[in-house]
């Protein structure tokens, strides 16, 4: 992990990069003190721990996302996951993040990627990405429905006119079936007892109705899912 903040240490600021004291300093602000003798061990590979929450104001201070410190991705095809045991990089990726090894699943990987446990387990994850993956394709099929019908409103002939209209009722469309895949996901997330829902914007509210049977008053704040009715 050492050697990928001090990647990201030396290109940030557009590639000038940042002292080690720029980088403590970053932290400080942030409300974690790193003094820069620790950076400066952490990126020698004299600092074999860190904690989570260093790696997260680490993350910040150098404006990249924490995974990136964590794999060596783009920067090296292997990485010890575990004491002795060398993966893959993308292996480590799926891993990580709880995705399927799908046809890595030869390759070298923890043990657990292979079990009945991890299939159940990593679901939750999968779901969470999917389910972002579903609110952005929505949210790019209604911009372009609406870009359609701009385009239609300044039309010079009524042939191409009727071709945009139609483009913007088929992308919306698209959006309608999208909305009914994020009801199902969101479905299966209730299903598996999760007490806090990833979040949807204000117009679809009215997804957890469909989903859980029952209306959410907030579906942004509420920690807890309530209890269906019998």
């Amino acid at each position: 992990m050492g050697r990928q903040v001090e990647y990201f240490r030396k290109r940030t600021r557009g590639g000038k990069g940042i002292s080690t004291q720029a980088l403590a300093d970053r932290c400080a602000d942030l409300g974690l003190p790193l003094d820069r003798s620790v950076i400066a061990k952490l990126e020698k590979g004299l600092r074999q721990t860190i904690a989570v929450g260093e790696v997260l104001v680490l993350a910040e201070a150098l404006q990249v996302p924490p995974l990136l410190l964590i794999l060596p991705i783009g920067n090296a095809s292997t990485v010890e996951a575990l004491p002795h045991v060398e993966i893959s990089t993308t292996t480590a990726y799926d891993w990580f993040v709880g995705l399927e090894p799908g046809h890595r699943r030869e390759e070298v990987a923890p043990e657990s990627m292979r079990s009945d446990t991890w299939h159940a387990s990593s679901k939750v994850a999968r779901l969470m990405h999917e389910h972002q993956q579903q609110l952005t394709e929505r949210e790019r099929a209604l911009a372009g429905a609406s870009h359609q019908r701009r385009l239609a409103e300044h039309a010079a002939a009524d042939r191409e006119r009727r071709a945009r209209l139609d483009a913007a009722e088929a992308l919306a469309g698209s959006a309608t079936l999208i909305e009914q895949g994020i009801t199902r996901i969101r479905r299966e997330m209730d299903l598996l007892g999760l007490n806090a829902l990833p979040p949807l914007p204000p117009t679809l509210d009215h997804l957890d109705t469909a989903s859980t049977g029952e209306h959410r008053t907030d579906n942004r704040e509420l920690d807890v899912v309530p209890t269906k009715s019998e």
